[in-house]
């Protein structure tokens, strides 16, 4: 499977993942995520996905405009919407068969942050 479906398919997961955990939240505190900040959530993985898996990510090997062009597009417009988005809230109330970690982790970020 080439790289760029299997970003695809990640991006997927993601998505499939906050959708059930804003659901979840909804149903327990309706104004809890506004429409605008799961808006800023997608935009931002639709960012991501075109820095990683479209067709101006096979040219960052031989461009360097193009790998410029990935950066600017990943620190400047991707992570500043996917954190808009408050995706702890979203993750944390996802199903726990869409956690990496199952029942075991009851809040997802905290689960994989290392030990401090």
């Amino acid at each position: 499977m080439p790289a760029s479906t299997t970003i695809t398919v990640i991006f997927v997961f993601i998505g499939i993942a906050y959708v059930r955990g804003r659901m979840g939240l909804r149903t327990t505190s309706p104004n809890r995520i506004p429409v605008w900040r799961t808006a800023s959530f997608f935009l931002g993985l639709v960012f991501a996905w075109l820095a990683l898996a479209s067709p101006v990510a096979s040219f960052d090997g031989k461009m360097l405009m193009a790998q410029m062009v990935q950066h600017l597009a990943l620190s400047t417009f991707a992570a500043p919407l996917i954190l808009l988005g408050a995706p702890v809230l979203s993750l944390a109330q996802a199903p726990s068969s869409l956690r990496p970690c199952g029942e075991q982790c009851a809040f997802y970020p905290v689960a994989i942050a290392p030990s401090i």
